[in-house]
């Protein structure tokens, strides 16, 4: 199974304030189901709270097509709680 991980670090205005987030896609390797990508974000410095996503994608694709308005919602998110 390949696995690609990505991490990213946003910062929001207040300096003080960061927001960890890890992405994964999962694929079947005999390519006949969708496949999987998946967005964690941390929602307190202390990384004690987390918010999710899950995108279905077309059979092995790799690049997620919706990843900016999932991360958008994280960030969204982000914000709402801080």
């Amino acid at each position: 199974m390949e696995l690609i991980l990505l991490l990213l670090i946003f910062s929001c205005s207040q300096k003080d304030k960061i927001m960890f987030v890890g992405m994964d896609v999962c694929h079947d390797p005999k390519k006949k189901l969708p496949s999987v990508a998946a967005l964690v974000a941390s929602m307190n410095n202390e990384c004690t709270r987390f918010v999710s996503k899950v995108i279905i994608q077309r059979v092995h694709q790799e690049q997620a097509d919706t990843l900016r308005p999932a991360f958008e919602d994280l960030c969204e998110s982000f914000v709402a709680v801080s």
